[in-house]
């Protein structure tokens, strides 16, 4: 299978937002597909950067990040990565990639320093989540009980580029 991922400019966010919010809602088992059309309208307006993957000429996956704190702490966050259930398997790996490529050419084309770590979290629960991202390279660096949710803990993965 033929992968592509593209990074989608926020002025284009529009022409793909239904069907990134389709892959959302059936990744992450949401049926509430205006709230998170309107979640990533607002991630977009507030920085966040989007890619999708391509497979047989559809949108099948999707990963989002952001920079976080100021530029120069050098520090992005994977904010969410999801891909269809019913399409193609083996997404993970190269969305990770294409993102972590995105984020230094971000660094570079400002010409900041660049990028020092990327964080995750996820949910404790989300054992194939936690493999995907010591695959990846990331590492456990914490726990954070009830973060998102009293009684749900929240693991963070670490990856450092320096």
């Amino acid at each position: 299978m033929d992968v592509s991922v593209r990074h989608v400019p926020s002025c284009q966010i529009e022409t793909c937002l239904a069907t990134i919010t389709s892959v959302f809602c059936s990744a992450f088992r949401r049926v509430d597909r205006v709230n998170v059309e309107n979640l990533i309208q607002a991630e977009v307006q507030q920085g966040h950067h989007y890619l999708v993957a391509i497979a047989d000429g559809q949108i099948h996956g999707f990963v989002s990040w952001a920079m976080r704190y100021e530029p120069r702490h050098q520090i992005a966050e994977l904010v969410h990565i999801g891909t269809n259930p019913y399409g193609p398997r083996g997404l993970g790996r190269p969305l990770i990639a294409a993102m972590e490529a995105d984020i230094r050419d971000f660094f570079q084309d400002r010409s900041l320093s660049g990028i020092r770590m990327i964080y995750i979290l996820t949910h404790a629960d989300n054992p194939p989540a936690h493999n995907l991202y010591e695959r990846c390279g990331y590492k456990h660096a914490a726990t954070i009980p009830s973060f998102f949710r009293a009684g749900m803990d929240e693991y963070m993965f670490t990856k450092h580029f320096e």
